[in-house]
């Protein structure tokens, strides 16, 4: 669990392999926001969107890529969905905001929620995402996260860590000896990482949607540095999951992209 202040807003986070759990705790206040930033990405964004589909719910996607000039872009889905209705909502597309807009198409997109906080000061939101769809972000959402316990979802997602962590033993040294260590381990298993849904549904290095139902599809593969340690380590603490990543790189190649795009390129998902 994360946890963040700004503005004396507390932020606490959890998460399971395709879904995302807040806890916000607001200062007393009758109009406390949650933004979306939907457009904000680091290699620029082609198109954005998002739409309003619930008194607690909202949906969108944004369009990005182009890492290292590939000349691939992917779509990333989300739903967001709170524990309880918000007050009102609006949004902005570049400078202009409009109170009470319930939907957004462009390149500049965000939308933010707002809630009575006065007497309530905790809210709580779970976000599903998807490279495929937006009903597929909120199927994620309703498998992997059904309910709304944060100490849950951090129990489980720490159980599952500590169970790969310690599958590498090490002796000797000091205590700040080992914490570098295991920081570092963690860092090198975070990447490639899934991108395929809870139905086997992934979006292809060929623009196409497929289904697995054999194995969990990969990306973000930093093929020219990956070779020479790390993915033997992979193997070595999590071999399913390495099997998992080379039939990943053997789908992108037999759709057609190659190396030039899709999962296979470094840092960059498929559209």
């Amino acid at each position: 669990m994360a946890l963040g202040r700004s503005s004396k807003v507390t932020a606490e986070l959890a998460v399971t392999t395709r879904t995302g759990l807040s806890r916000f705790t607001f200062p007393a206040s009758d109009h406390a926001n949650v933004l979306f930033k939907v457009s904000g990405s680091a290699n620029g964004v082609s198109h954005s969107s998002f739409r309003v589909t619930g008194n607690d719910e909202i949906s969108g996607q944004v369009t990005s890529g182009q890492f290292c000039g590939t000349g691939t872009n992917y779509t990333l889905y989300f739903t967001a969905r709170f524990n309880r209705p918000f007050s009102s909502v609006g949004g902005w597309n570049g400078p202009v905001v409009t109170p009470g807009a319930k939907s957004c198409a462009g390149t500049a997109c965000g939308a933010f929620a707002s809630f009575d906080a006065e007497t309530n000061r905790v809210v709580l939101m779970k976000v599903g995402i998807s490279f495929v769809s937006a009903g597929n972000a909120t199927r994620n959402l309703d498998v992997e996260d059904p309910g709304w316990s944060l100490s849950t979802v951090e129990s489980v997602a720490r159980k599952k860590w500590n169970a790969l962590l310690g599958r590498a033993r090490i002796g000797g040294g000091t205590r700040s000896d080992e914490r570098t260590f295991y920081s570092a381990l963690y860092h090198s298993l975070l990447h490639p990482n899934v991108v395929s849904d809870t139905n086997g549904q992934y979006a292809g290095s060929d623009g196409r949607v497929h289904r697995s139902t054999s194995h969990t599809a990969y990306a973000n593969f930093s093929e020219w540095d990956i070779y020479r340690s790390e993915i033997q380590l992979v193997a070595l603490l999590a071999p399913h999951q390495a099997g998992d990543m080379v039939q990943s790189l053997v789908n992108d190649a037999q759709q057609g992209a190659g190396y030039r795009s899709g999962p296979s390129s470094e840092a960059t998902p498929p559209r």
